[in-house]
């Protein structure tokens, strides 16, 4: 192959590098965020722990999005327990969840818990499949259980 021919092949795919349209997937995943929270990391064995789900609308636009709840179809949660189990959160699946439109710059707020029943280290992992294609992955926490204090 000469010189030249080389030259425009690689001008050719620096072209349909360049021009190549993004992965819409990737892109959605920039729409929303998913934040997952507990109030604190340490909690006693037996004592409810709170997670909090935020789901963020971080474009200009409204989106429309399927309502919180613990369903396949909206908020998958689950637990690991430090037995290497895991657990998910009991859903109602079947349900039929509403489509509702998230404000620009806005966020929904879900709250749902667990009572940890082994002692140690355990991990929480979110997903959302209420909009597009691809869950939405939120960030894992980890939280310990720890015996109470006898008073």
């Amino acid at each position: 192959m000469s010189r030249k021919a080389l030259r425009v092949v690689l001008a050719i795919l620096l072209l349909v590098m360049f021009f190549k349209t993004p992965n819409s997937v990737y892109a959605q995943e920039n729409l929303l965020e998913l934040l997952v929270k507990t109030d604190r990391m340490i909690y006693r064995l037996d004592e409810s722990v709170f997670i909090t789900l935020y789901l963020i609308n971080n474009t200009d636009e409204p989106l429309e999005v399927v309502e919180p709840a613990v369903d396949r179809n909206s908020f998958n949660v689950e637990i690991m327990q430090p037995n290497n189990k895991k657990e998910k959160l009991l859903a109602i699946y079947g349900l039929e969840l509403k489509k509702i439109r998230l404000y620009s710059k806005k966020r929904l707020k879900f709250v749902t818990k667990f009572t940890p029943e082994l002692l140690g280290e355990y991990q929480i992992n979110v997903r959302y499949n209420g909009f597009g294609q691809k869950p939405l992955v939120g960030n894992p926490v980890k939280l310990f259980v720890v015996r109470g204090i006898k008073k």
